[in-house]
């Protein structure tokens, strides 16, 4: 056996090998002393190697399957941390109809009280939940359209957009002008009528900087980047909450959780049921009843009156109004004018 070969013998077979080695191997690497103290320090590796081996396989289940945890996660950490911000990303946000479910639900409990002619307390707690879930939905990262974002971010990149647009006209704004003239010179009448019409002598921003000097060039082309991002997130929001008709529910929900608001919603489920039945009587003193809840409500809470889906219901509501009015033969009284209703809707 190797491990019980005497030193003074392995000094002899140090000797043999050197014999035996091609002429090519050099004194130094074949001399006794070197060849000793190899063997030794492979000698020790092996007696090492072969102490862990006995313990590792003395430990218990539980050890060991710890042990491979470890390793399993420095090597899944060390895996992830190239595109750990990524990463994270990815995982945090979620599919719109996802993020919108809790507030779809919310909103089919809260219509389905009000189907079942329900517009007491139970039905201002559901108005309320719906406020609460759509608040949640504003708040969850939402991965579509090739992005990333909130749906509460819309206002913020409007305002953001708008002060990078007040300074990209500050910046560029003459250079501007100068190249639409330049352009117009190059079309024909016909052309710049054309042009005029459809908007396309709006250049681009990104077309101007380019025409810029450095250092100026650089710097602007960075301000045109920064202002088309924010236009981006501006599209792919719209389109987001246009999908889950999410401005609409916003604001149905506000007026829904007034007193006056779900008053008015009242009569005007009132006013339908009955119109639907035939009982035109009863549906006109309905929309009336309907349509001046509607005006104490705007008069209670102003900021409603800036809301373009709330006044769009109320125009609705009149024109239904209007029609069941011209059914009975009867004359629009002008009381009921939008207008009146909501003197600072735009």
């Amino acid at each position: 056996m190797f491990f019980t070969i005497p030193r003074r013998d392995r000094h002899q077979q140090s000797n043999n090998l050197a014999g035996l080695l091609p002429a090519k191997v050099t004194d130094e690497l074949v001399h006794p002393s070197r060849l000793l103290y190899t063997e030794e320090i492979v000698l020790s590796v092996c007696m090492v190697l072969t102490g862990l081996l006995y313990t590792f396989a003395q430990m218990p289940g539980t050890v060991v399957n710890t042990a491979r945890s470890g390793v399993a996660l420095v090597q899944k950490s060390v895996a992830g941390f190239g595109s750990l911000h990524t990463k994270n990303k990815s995982e945090d946000a979620v599919p719109l109809m996802v993020a919108a479910r809790p507030m779809f639900d919310a909103i089919s409990t809260a219509t389905d009280l009000e189907r079942r002619n329900h517009f007491g307390s139970t039905t201002a707690a559901a108005w309320e939940a719906v406020s609460k879930s759509i608040k949640e939905t504003a708040f969850t990262t939402v991965a579509t359209h090739n992005k990333m974002l909130p749906l509460w971010m819309l206002e913020i990149e409007q305002e953001r957009a708008g002060a990078l647009e007040e300074q990209l006209s500050s910046l560029l704004g003459k250079h501007r002008e100068v190249l639409k003239e330049i352009r117009l010179q190059e079309m024909t009448p016909e052309q710049r009528e054309v042009a005029a019409e459809g908007g396309s002598l709006d250049i681009p921003w990104r077309v101007v900087a380019s025409i810029l000097p450095e250092p100026q060039q650089t710097a602007a082309m960075k301000l045109c980047r920064v202002y088309e991002e924010a236009q981006e997130n501006i599209e792919c929001i719209e389109k987001s909450r246009r999908i889950v008709n999410y401005d609409y529910w916003v604001a149905i929900a506000k007026v829904a959780n007034t007193p006056e608001g779900l008053e008015a919603r009242s009569a005007s489920q009132h006013a339908m049921r009955a119109l639907k039945i035939g009982d035109l009587e009863v549906a006109r003193g309905a929309y009336e009843k309907s349509l001046a809840c509607w005006q104490n409500a705007f008069a209670s809470y102003p900021q409603f009156q800036s809301e373009t889906v709330l006044v769009r219901e109320v125009a609705k509501l009149i024109d239904e109004y209007k029609n069941v009015l011209s059914l009975l033969d009867q004359p629009f009284d002008e009381a009921y004018e939008l207008h009146h209703l909501a003197p600072l809707a735009g």
